[in-house]
């Protein structure tokens, strides 16, 4: 009584023991379940419940993930959609649907090729693998009513299948409309500015893109000449009217004409969406180039300039770099000057970092100039990382293989969840 413990002391603490236990179980069967969820491998076991007598894998954990993962993956989702524009998602789909439809029967390509001989079109699409290229997008635009010829002259054919009939006729009626005609030319021009634009011209790309915002005008005019219809699809739908409550005023609501809708919710969207992304990327690169960005005016800086610029790139990496690195990076800018003369001839149409390291290969310098090696080593793999992976191949198909036939489909969906959602995965708990 006199000490400070109850008397059940012994038996809490065997409590708390359990249950710091069963946590450290939990823990490490979440993280075993996302591993395997995350990389869509294989399960074994039933769906047994934590602390019955055949535990098994602990698969209904898999469960309790799934909703919590369906959750966050529907809220990821509400977020992405305001930044979607449907009507252009829908013109990649029938662009990428266009070309499988196309190679999907040999026939059917021959006569897509008749139609577009001596052109590159065929090769371009060929080629594309993602649908979002600009070589597709050239292919369509270029070979734009040769497309719609040998859709034409499938749609007509006796000798097809129903089916094939039909879908040629789709994709036709899709070629034909006003809208894709105008959203081909705007892809066009736009993704052909992306695909040459460098690292240094992303401001220009960025002013060139909200300089489109006010070009609606141009592109629909192309679309016109280019577009067998030619007014939009809503033009020949029926208004409809809204049933007014009782508390509503009497004036009238303002009805957006096929065109203006089109602008405003089409065009605009693109272009304001395009306009964020070259932002959001120019300021990734612009918090590179505040790092590295020395290195390319290296021969103008000065010396405490140089050694102020390389004692900050050491403290980002501080693992990297060793301390004689400032007097290293002086004594290279005076190397770059006395021999970066004859050598710039050769390799004049590259950039400055590349050619420093070229220099430093060449003359068999790296050893002498280590941690210059290093640096431009790093700066230069650092613009791959910024691309996107391309996947190419189905979830579905690598979760669901030959070993899994017998998988329900409550799991099935579980696990194809999780595994598209890996990033929503890998941040629970």
């Amino acid at each position: 009584r006199k000490s400070s413990s109850q008397i059940d002391s012994d038996l809490v603490k065997q409590y708390e023991g359990e249950v710091q236990y069963w946590q450290e179980l939990l823990r490490r069967l979440v993280s075993v379940v996302k591993f395997l969820c995350v990389r869509g491998l294989a399960f074994r076991g039933n769906n047994e419940l934590i602390g019955s007598s055949n535990n098994g894998n602990y698969l209904g954990i898999l469960e309790l993930l799934s909703e919590y993962d369906t959750f966050l993956a529907e809220h990821i989702s509400k977020h992405a959609n305001k930044e979607c524009c449907p009507n252009a998602v829908e013109f990649f789909n029938l662009l990428q649907n266009l070309y499988s439809w196309f190679v999907s029967s040999t026939h059917r390509w021959q006569v897509h090729r008749k139609h577009l001989r001596g052109l590159p079109v065929t090769k371009a699409l060929s080629d594309t693998r993602w649908s979002a290229r600009y070589d597709a997008v050239r292919a369509l635009n270029k070979g734009y009513h040769e497309n719609m010829s040998a859709l034409e002259e499938l749609q007509s054919d006796e000798n097809q299948p129903r089916d094939s009939r039909l879908v040629a006729e789709g994709f036709l009626k899709k070629l034909q409309q006003l809208e894709v005609a105008i959203l081909v030319e705007v892809w066009d021009t736009v993704l052909e500015r992306f695909q040459k634009t460098t690292v240094h011209l992303l401001e220009s790309l960025l002013e060139f893109v909200r300089s489109q915002r006010s070009e609606f005008e141009y592109y629909e005019d192309k679309g016109i000449a280019k577009s067998v219809v030619k007014v939009y699809k809503e033009t020949s739908k029926r208004e409809k009217t809204r049933k007014r409550q009782f508390d509503e005023g009497c004036s009238k609501e303002t009805i957006f004409s096929p065109r203006e809708r089109f602008r405003c919710e089409v065009y605009l969207p693109i272009m304001d969406a395009l306009s964020s992304a070259v932002q959001h990327r120019l300021h990734s690169y612009m918090h590179i180039q505040n790092k590295f960005g020395f290195l390319s005016n290296i021969c103008e800086l000065s010396k405490d300039d140089i050694r102020h610029a390389a004692i900050q790139l050491m403290e980002t990496y501080v693992n990297d770099f060793e301390d004689c690195f400032p007097s290293e990076m002086i004594h290279f800018s005076e190397f770059y000057k006395t021999v970066s003369g004859q050598e710039k001839k050769k390799t004049r149409n590259s950039s400055t970092e590349i050619e420093m390291l070229l220099l430093l290969n060449e003359n068999m310098c790296s050893h002498i100039f280590p941690n210059v090696h290093i640096a431009l080593r790093i700066y230069l793999c650092m613009a791959p990382s910024n691309c996107c992976g391309e996947r190419s191949f189905s979830k579905l198909k690598r979760i669901k293989n030959e070993a899994r036939n017998s998988m329900g489909q409550e799991r099935l969906n579980f696990l194809s969840l999780m595994s598209i959602e890996n990033d929503v995965v890998d941040s629970l708990f």
